[in-house]
Order: structure tokens, then sequence, then C-alpha cells
């Protein structure tokens, strides 16, 4: 594995691992359907708001992307609807598993079934 993939990939999954952590303790500490309250009560101040939008709109772009890259229509709809409900706490696992299956190809991974060797 190229170092560059293998250091995204160390920082990939650290960055999960708190994540898991972070959303695992919200949960048990604030229940699990608080995060609706969370998210509505960002948008009423300023730069919450800027960071739930900045967030929203990542999501809704990474998730065409998953579509269009994916082997199958109904797998790409899945991870769609997946990244979009779950965030980076399915999209980390999707990059290094699609950097894994591409040997470490970042040009393969990104484009998945558009990839294309000369």
């Amino acid at each position: 594995m190229k170092p560059g993939v293998l250091v995204f990939s160390v920082v990939a999954v650290a960055a999960w691992l708190v994540l898991a952590w972070v959303t695992w303790q919200a949960g048990t500490q604030s229940g699990w359907a608080a995060v609706s309250d969370a998210f509505n009560e960002g948008l009423t101040q300023p730069w919450p708001a800027q960071f739930q939008v900045d967030l929203m709109i990542n999501l809704f772009l990474f998730a065409p992307w998953i579509a269009w890259r994916s082997s199958s229509r109904i797998a790409g709809l899945a991870g769609a609807v997946a990244v979009l409900f779950l965030g980076s706490l399915f999209s980390i696992p999707y990059i290094l598993l699609a950097l894994r299956r591409s040997g470490g190809d970042v040009a393969a991974a990104l484009l998945g079934r558009h990839y294309r060797t000369s």
C-alpha cells in the first residue's frame, strides 16, 4: 500500500473510532431520539447552523457520488441512503473498503466501476 494511502487509512480509522465513541456517548447520555432535537436547536444559532448546513451539503454531494461509482444500482442507492443517515460512520468505512478493493489505487477507488486502465 502506498505510504499516503496508509497514512490516510490510519487517520480515517482513528477518526471513525472517535466519532463512534462520541456518538455512543451522546446516544446513551441524551437518548437516541434526541438527535432531531439537537439538529433543530443547532439551526437556531448562527455558527451551529453554519456547521449543520455545511455538513448536509457535504452529505448530499457524497450520496450521489456513492450511487454513481457503485457496481450496481441497488448497492449505490443503499449506500447513498446510508451516508445520508449515518454520515461519517458509513462514509469512512466505505472509503477504506474502496481503497482496499482497489489495492490502494486512489483513482480506481474514486471512480469505482467507471475506472478504466490504459
